[in-house]
């Protein structure tokens, strides 16, 4: 499913939607390694439940359909390693298991640059436009679906997150889209915070 340039998997409940190859099926959640495939590891990126990920060396690696997936840095066992971010859609509220919204998020590639990611996050609360994300730290988990902790801010709140070019839902009222604050480029679409 393209929305914009930004593609994500058309699946929403964890089965196979035929649209990709069946070696990439988004968001299989994991305990150990034994429970993913030969190619794959079971591994965690940012505080997400663990998921099953194909290690990679460089986005190259990645490139598997029309997905906005991402060689990055993740949880495996006591350390970290680089594998496939396995991409949702912040903007449709799509692709993530129950308990877990999609975000726009930042990760780091095996340059050590950061790369944009979309990823599903922890949903821990159901915070909207304009509420407190932090208590004396950031927590990017107490924003709902559809919106992100803007850290750039102080104090941090969340943000609707929409897209610059005005491919997604409309910002509320009294608020634009702008990528003033933070944003991040998914394939050919850029996402911004309402402000």
């Amino acid at each position: 499913m393209c929305r914009g340039g930004l593609c994500v998997p058309s699946v929403l409940d964890g089965a196979d939607g035929g649209t990709l190859p069946a070696a990439y099926e988004p968001h299989r959640g994991c305990s150990t390694d034994a429970d993913c495939r030969a190619d794959e590891l079971c591994t965690r990126f940012g505080e997400a439940s663990y998921a099953c990920r194909r290690p990679c060396e460089g986005h190259a690696d990645c490139a598997l359909g029309d997905t906005t997936s991402q060689c990055v840095d993740v949880v495996w066992g006591s350390g970290n390693v680089y594998a496939c971010s396995v991409p949702c859609d912040p903007i449709g509220r799509d692709g993530c298991p129950v308990g877990e919204a999609c975000d726009a998020l930042e990760g780091v590639d095996p340059a050590r640059n950061v790369t944009d990611v979309s990823e599903c996050r922890p949903l821990a609360d159901d915070r909207v436009q304009g509420e407190a994300c932090s208590s004396g730290v950031p927590d990017l988990t107490l924003c709902a679906a559809g919106f992100s902790c803007n850290t750039y801010v102080t104090p941090p709140v969340c943000q609707q997150i929409c897209a610059t070019d005005g491919s997604g839902p409309a910002c509320p009222a009294g608020t634009t889209c702008t990528r003033e604050g933070w944003f991040v480029q998914l394939g050919g679409t850029v996402l911004g915070s309402c402000e």
